[in-house]
């Protein structure tokens, strides 16, 4: 079995836009310390995957296509400055009102991939800035780290920033 590493995207990996949606490459903007925290869980031999919920789609902001640009450029970027890329990226455009199995807090593309990827759930995390990410992550077996302005008994981690919780990470993720 595999151990995982899941990262949410926007708040994550990219700076999360005021009431808006990053619906082309322009408006994509990394989180600098994402790649320390993406670098060392890579060379610990863990599959690091998105999960995310992007209801840009569903709202006709954007289409399926304009958000798999953004991902191959993401992708591209990150393998320049880390010599390592995501292993997969599982996204659900549907609405918040469809109230998808696989749009999170539900736990379906956690599961999606534990199926795809053999996961280790035991032995791997979620994190995101959201408490859709850890409800998500906690119903599926994952333990889950956030970032933000969360009490500790919304996940099993909670950071104020990621700047926080590269201090420690060596001592939650092996």
């Amino acid at each position: 079995m595999n151990k995982c590493f899941f990262f949410d995207r926007d708040g994550i990996v990219n700076v999360l836009l005021d009431n808006a949606y990053v619906r082309k490459i322009e408006e994509f903007i990394f989180i600098e310390e994402f790649f320390d925290i993406f670098k060392y869980i890579k060379s610990r031999s863990y599959l690091a995957i998105v999960i995310t919920n992007q209801q840009g789609i569903g709202k006709d902001l954007m289409t399926d296509e304009d958000l798999n640009n953004i991902h191959n450029w993401m992708q591209e970027e990150i393998y320049k400055r880390t010599n390592y890329k995501f292993d997969d990226i599982f996204y659900c455009g549907e609405l918040d009102s469809a109230r998808s199995f696989r749009r999170k807090p539900a736990p379906g593309m956690f599961y999606e991939a534990i199926e795809k990827w053999d996961i280790d759930t035991k032995n791997s995390f979620m994190l995101g800035d959201s408490f859709r990410d850890s409800i998500a992550a906690n119903a599926a077996g994952i333990k889950s780290i956030l970032i933000g302005d969360f009490y500790q008994d919304q996940a099993d981690y909670v950071f104020t920033s990621l700047k926080d919780f590269i201090k420690v990470i060596d001592k939650i993720v092996s």
